[in-house]
C-alpha cells in the first residue's frame, strides 16, 4: 500500500472476540474482529476521527475487506498479517484465536467522502487464549 499523507496509522489494545483473520465472514464478506480497547488505547481511539458504533460490552468493529479500491483499482489485499507477541508470523495450524485473547491492532484511517475510514493492517496477538471450540454440550 503506498503511503498517503492523509492516511495516518494507529495502534489499539484490548482484548479482542470473534477474531476472522484466517477467512473473510461470510455474512459481509470481510476478515473483522471486535476488540474492548484497554484505557490508553480509548483515547487513542478518540483521536482518530472514526465514529464506529460499540456493542452493549463497549467494545468496537474493525475491519478489512479482501479486495479494495486503492486508487480507483480494485486489489486483492488479503487477509490482516497476524503476528506473536515477539513478532514472529503467528501459525494458524498450531492454535487457534479465542475470546479474551489481549491483542494490539495496527489500523489506517484514511478520508473518505462518507468521513473517516479504517482498515485492519496488522494484528499482535499480546497475551493469546487458545479457542477450543464449542465442546460437546448437550443442547
Amino acid at each position: 500500500m503506498a503511503t498517503n499523507s492523509t492516511t495516518k496509522y494507529y495502534y489499539l489494545s484490548g482484548e479482542i472476540s470473534w477474531p476472522k483473520f484466517e477467512k473473510p465472514d461470510p455474512k459481509y464478506d470481510v476478515y473483522s474482529v471486535q476488540i474492548k480497547l484497554d484505557e490508553a488505547s480509548e483515547k487513542v481511539y478518540q483521536t482518530t476521527g472514526l465514529k464506529l458504533r460499540p456493542k452493549e460490552d463497549g467494545s468496537i468493529s474493525i475491519r478489512r475487506k479482501p479486495i479494495s479500491l486503492i486508487k480507483g483499482v480494485e486489489t486483492d489485499i488479503g487477509p490482516p498479517v497476524v503476528l506473536n507477541a515477539d513478532n514472529t508470523p503467528f501459525n494458524f495450524n498450531s492454535a487457534r484465536i479465542g475470546n479474551g485473547t489481549k491483542a494490539t491492532l495496527k489500523v489506517s484511517v484514511y478520508p473518505t467522502k462518507m468521513g473517516p475510514g479504517h482498515r485492519l493492517l496488522k494484528v499482535r496477538i499480546d497475551e493469546l487464549i487458545p479457542y477450543t471450540g464449542g465442546g460437546d454440550a448437550p443442547f
